[in-house]
């Protein structure tokens, strides 16, 4: 039997990772994410799991450091895969799962918001999202790439269990939680603001019966003591779990704070006098998106069950201009001068795509043929831009002179 797929009908999920798999996986084979930033930092870490798996002293970088000061999950999972596919290889093969389950995760966050066809466009422009390429491509930032889906994939089981007081679901949220936490803690710590406390408004706002008066399906009204009771588990539980499994984490940290001299860092610049940096950690995150800012603010504003989306997109936006804005130093305080925005932008842009879904469907119900092409084009532009930009703006652009470093370090033997 043929399946046929009509316009207004949601895209398979299977057809959602066939896209991912044809767009990243020949990338990701040409080993493209090698000349990103943190690539081979990632790399180094998951080389000494390989040899020293119990051990986390390092001494291949500054005369010796203990890897428990990272989250360990994405690293791991690499040295893992390098027993069969060796080190470089298997940074590829973790990067596509989480390109994979990031096509999942937007699936899914997007259901709590829109309609089955809505998420499904949505995870489709993941696919092709400029801040994903970005990352992949020529960040290299493995830990939020991999956390960000994690995180995303356990939210609509953090709304199941304090909605309707399924087990189940708080049992699945609190080890994807904690799974999250272990792959990159700032995706967590930070991402909760604007992840989190939007789903949780929603189903505060979701409680009671519906707007129209009628009935909800499930019958089921849910008091705010009952509410306030599940919330407050969940977080405890949480809590105490990424303690535990972060426990290294956290004692490194507490005998080795973050007292450093602030590295400068351009994603902190101001984006208007200093275009150039605008252009790349503005322009090529967002891509096309940019065309859709107008629709985000303005369905975001007239549907209250939107509002609290909008106001997590909202503030992610405005962190991830960096310097642009007072909205990050007063947000973030020290871990401004410590942060780096982009993984903002990153987070900014997976809460618009329920905002994308929508409007993606709403101009193929309108234009039809005309607005898949236009729309197919403007998201392939976006990705291949961002693809491209590690080509032209290389990590290497700056040309650094290692020379004189290595004379020193050679010098006395």
């Amino acid at each position: 039997e043929i399946y046929t797929l009509s316009l207004h009908d949601a895209l398979p999920i299977c057809f959602l990772l066939m896209a991912a798999v044809a767009v990243h996986l020949p990338l990701l084979l040409m080993q493209l994410p090698l000349k990103s930033y943190d690539t081979n930092f990632h790399i180094l870490f998951a080389s000494h799991y390989v040899q020293h798996w119990f051990d986390p002293w390092n001494s291949k970088w500054y005369a010796g450091f203990s890897q428990t000061t990272y989250p360990p999950l994405p690293q791991q999972w690499v040295a893992l895969a390098s027993r069969i596919l060796g080190l470089d290889m298997a940074y590829m093969a973790v990067q596509l799962a989480a390109i994979l389950l990031l096509v999942v995760g937007v699936y899914r966050f997007s259901r709590l918001w829109v309609g089955p066809r809505a998420a499904s466009l949505a995870a489709l422009a993941s696919v092709l999202l400029g801040s994903e390429s970005f990352l992949v491509y020529s960040a290299g930032q493995l830990g939020t790439t991999c956390a960000a889906p994690i995180y995303l994939n356990a939210l609509p089981f953090l709304f199941e269990w304090v909605r309707h007081g399924k087990w189940r679901s708080f049992l699945k949220a609190s080890v994807l939680f904690t799974a999250a936490a272990a792959a990159h803690h700032a995706t967590l710590l930070f991402g909760s603001i604007f992840f989190a406390l939007p789903v949780l408004a929603l189903a505060f706002l979701d409680r009671g019966d519906r707007e129209d008066g009628e009935d909800r399906e499930d019958g089921e009204r849910i008091s705010t003591p009952a509410f306030v009771f599940r919330t407050v588990t969940i977080v405890l539980v949480v809590a105490a779990a990424i303690a535990v499994v972060l426990l290294p984490f956290w004692i490194a940290l507490i005998h080795y704070p973050v007292t450093q001299t602030p590295i400068p860092h351009p994603s902190r610049a101001n984006y208007i006098l200093s275009p150039q940096w605008g252009l790349n950690y503005f322009v090529i995150p967002y891509g096309a998106l940019i065309l859709a800012l107008p629709f985000i603010f303005l369905r975001g504003s007239m549907v209250v069950r939107l509002r609290p989306l909008l106001l997590g997109f909202w503030v992610a936006f405005l962190v991830g201009l960096g310097g642009t804005t007072p909205v990050g130093h007063l947000l973030l305080g020290r871990a401004f001068d410590v942060l780096t925005m982009e993984r903002f932008s990153y987070w900014a842009t997976l809460l618009a795509l329920p905002f994308v879904g929508i409007l993606a469907a709403e101009l193929v119900d309108r234009y039809r043929t005309a607005a898949i092409i236009g729309l197919t084009t403007l998201a392939a532009c976006s990705c291949a831009l961002a693809v491209g930009w590690a080509t032209y703006r290389p990590a290497d652009a700056e040309d650094f002179k290692v020379n004189t470093v290595a004379s020193w370090l050679n010098r006395d033997g």
